[in-house]
């Protein structure tokens, strides 16, 4: 039974060659192939969980230091490399809900789906 503990340095959320394969008859599909992930970020209201996600997201620069993702800088980028980053890297579900009030939920799910080619 899951427990509610304190973060440690064992991380929040880890995988360690973690393998999904989807199987239907003689076909075969690798989902996820020895992935290995390291994540955790909480903290109290306040303590810039937003700000770092804003910064993953390419939405804020940072103040100093940098941030890498495939081998890219992401503060270096311009702002269709930044579009395309978002587009093909990243997903982002926002605190405030951005939604266009006058679409269906499921409009408004399928809407980002429009821009991708």
């Amino acid at each position: 039974m899951y427990q509610e503990q304190s973060m440690n340095s064992d991380g929040f959320v880890e995988t360690e060659g973690l393998t999904k394969i989807y199987s239907s008859g003689k076909i075969h599909v690798n989902a996820l192939k020895d992935v290995n992930l390291f994540l955790g970020v909480t903290g109290p209201s306040g303590s810039g969980k937003s700000t770092l996600m804003n910064l993953l997201g390419g939405l804020d620069r940072p103040s100093s230091g940098s941030i890498k993702v495939e081998g890219k800088f992401i503060s270096e980028l311009n702002k269709e490399e930044l579009a395309l980053y978002r587009r093909y890297q990243v997903g982002m579900i926002f605190q405030t809900f951005n939604i266009i009030s006058s679409y269906t939920a499921l409009d408004n799910v399928a809407f980002p789906l429009l821009f991708v080619t």
